[in-house]
């Protein structure tokens, strides 16, 4: 919606910065549109004879309380009437600022203000004066800059709108998406480094994991690009501001090119301070064939069916029993126990006992992504460790594999618990499942 038009009604306000501002200037209005509001500050013409010296004329676009502005209405008003209160004097005297370094009767530039000096003294009345005069002084420095440098409204500021709609220019489609992807990974993989991140995306692939790991299905090949790729989009201008803190610290933020979105390989993010919800934001999917067997050619990726739930079961209670064991995981050798214990009961037993001597404490917990869309969280109490194994419902269902009769997790209801032990049920999981997949050892008489 433009900025012409007409006002669902003029409201006032009854936050008391717009009669501070009314003391600044001949006219103060507020007028409630439909997206925004629109605040309007103007000084009659000034002239001299029939010379017109000045007019200030100041128009702020004001977001209402939505999305991630959600302090309410006049909490936004409050907030930009009180950024503009504070550098006001920039604004009505922008034809009369005084320099900061002034010229000596040489013409050079003169030493600016020097800061105050710390004083050595612990009084009270010392220290105050000092934080009086610093003040000052960082105040000061401030001079050189104009209204809009120390006063950004064009989208820096808390509250500020903008009535262009920056996601039109976004990709319109998966396979739009894609295109940038793919030339993301050829920059990203073709530079100096082979990875990196750089200004308009990145290609976090430094550890090879793309490569390290072989063969790989089709889903956990897009679940690596998804979480290594990085893009930046829609770039802007972004001038030059300076940031002030309540001491009066600056931090000038130079001019650059920056973005209004980055998509982080699943969905578009708002870069800096937005109006918009994340519901109002476009998702994409990068699992495609094409896009797949591409990848395939390019990293020299094998294929191999997805991991099989006894297999990343196998996996993870073995994973279980060893992060109980900490930095004497090596000197206990789970797997060399589990192939001269009779049973899992003996396996138990030796494994506490190992515990016991060797005083390890084993509260706790672990998670973390595994693979294929699989996620495990390890609890552990000492006594019972409890395992629990999910997979995200979309790389199920591409295998295949029913979800009727699986609990969806609580806090993500895009995957489904597929396994939840603990306790005993782990030790004879470990051994039973490890088990077949060992050689047995010959055992003597002296062995029982």
């Amino acid at each position: 919606m433009s900025c012409c038009v007409i006002p669902k009604a003029k409201k006032s306000s009854s936050i008391k910065q717009l009669d501070q501002l009314r003391d600044y200037f001949d006219f103060v209005e507020l007028e409630d549109l439909e997206k925004y509001r629109v605040l309007t500050l103007k000084n009659q013409v000034k002239k001299r004879d029939t010379i017109i010296e000045y007019e200030v004329w100041l128009q702020v676009k004001i977001s209402y309380a939505s999305g991630m502005y959600s302090s309410g209405h006049e909490k936004l008003l409050e907030h930009v009437c009180i950024q503009i209160l504070e550098w006001k004097d920039k604004l009505l005297y922008f034809d009369k600022q005084k320099k900061s370094a002034q010229l000596s009767l040489f013409g050079d530039e003169t030493t600016e203000d020097k800061p105050p000096v710390r004083p050595e003294s612990v009084e009270e009345k010392s220290w105050s004066k000092y934080w009086s005069e610093e003040k000052k002084y960082k105040r000061k420095q401030l001079e050189k800059f104009s209204f809009f440098e120390l006063c950004p409204l064009n989208g820096h500021t808390y509250g500020t709108y903008q009535d262009i709609d920056y996601r039109e220019h976004l990709p319109k489609t998966n396979k739009e998406m894609i295109k940038l992807v793919k030339d993301a990974i050829i920059r990203g993989t073709t530079s100096e480094k082979g990875h990196g991140r750089f200004d308009d995306f990145w290609w976090d692939d430094e550890y090879k994991w793309m490569t390290r790991d072989g063969a790989l299905s089709n889903y956990e090949i897009i679940s690596r690009v998804k979480n290594l790729v990085r893009l930046y989009l829609v770039p802007y201008h972004r001038d030059r501001y300076v940031s002030v803190d309540l001491s009066y610290t600056h931090w000038i933020i130079e001019a650059k090119t920056d973005y209004r979105f980055w998509f982080d390989g699943r969905k578009i993010n708002s870069h800096g301070h937005h109006w918009y919800e994340e519901k109002d934001l476009p998702s994409y999917e990068l699992y495609d064939l094409e896009f797949i067997e591409w990848l395939r050619e390019f990293f020299n990726i094998p294929y191999k069916d997805m991991i099989s739930d006894v297999d990343i079961l196998k996996i993870k209670v073995v994973e279980t029993l060893e992060s109980m064991l900490w930095y004497k995981k090596e000197e206990y050798n789970l797997l060399q126990k589990i192939r001269t214990c009779k049973n899992w009961k003996h396996l138990k037993a030796d494994f506490m006992s190992f515990m016991k001597s060797n005083d390890l404490d084993s509260n706790g917990g672990s998670s973390g992504y595994c693979i294929d869309g699989f996620s495990s969280s390890i609890n552990r109490d000492g006594k019972l460790p409890e395992l629990t194994i999910k997979q995200n419902i979309y790389a199920r269902e591409l295998a295949g594999r029913s979800i009727d009769e699986l609990k969806r997790s609580d806090y993500n209801d895009k995957e489904v618990i597929v396994f939840s032990i603990k306790g005993d049920e782990i030790f004879r999981l470990a051994y039973e499942l490890t088990r077949k997949n060992i050689d047995p050892i010959q055992t003597t008489l002296f062995d029982f």
